[in-house]
């Protein structure tokens, strides 16, 4: 399992882009996409997609306290962009845990090098 947070800032001078790479599948088996705050700002719906059909199955915006979790390995998923509503400032903020099974997945690069350090730690003493 994996936890990001991720805040996106709307103003005059940024564009409030809340997915850069566009709709996507993140890699994992499940994702959990929570809104843990958002501050005078319009957009930023959540939309999940069928892949082989490009048809968007889900969409809404997300309020605070709400969360979805998405079959990754099924489902595409994206968000709109967000704009101020009023005024000169506008976030939202996110939380995105991804999900694996343990047998089944790497953890990546942090987690690789601290299992081997605890496999083989004469290696760290050379």
């Amino acid at each position: 399992m994996s936890v990001n947070q991720i805040r996106v800032i709307a103003n005059k001078e940024f564009k409030g882009v809340t997915v850069p790479e566009g709709p996507h599948r993140g890699g994992h088996e499940f994702s959990v996409i929570a809104v843990a705050n958002r501050h005078n700002v319009r957009g930023g719906e959540t939309q999940v997609r069928d892949p082989s059909t490009g048809q968007v199955v889900f969409r809404q915006t997300l309020d605070v306290n709400e969360a979805i979790l998405i079959d990754d390995e099924r489902y595409i998923h994206y968000a709109t962009n967000i704009e101020p509503d009023q005024g000169s400032i506008g976030y939202r903020d996110i939380w995105v845990v991804e999900i694996n099974r343990w047998n089944e997945r790497a953890y990546g690069p942090i987690h690789e090098r601290m299992s081997s350090k605890i496999a083989a730690p004469e290696k760290e003493m050379a």
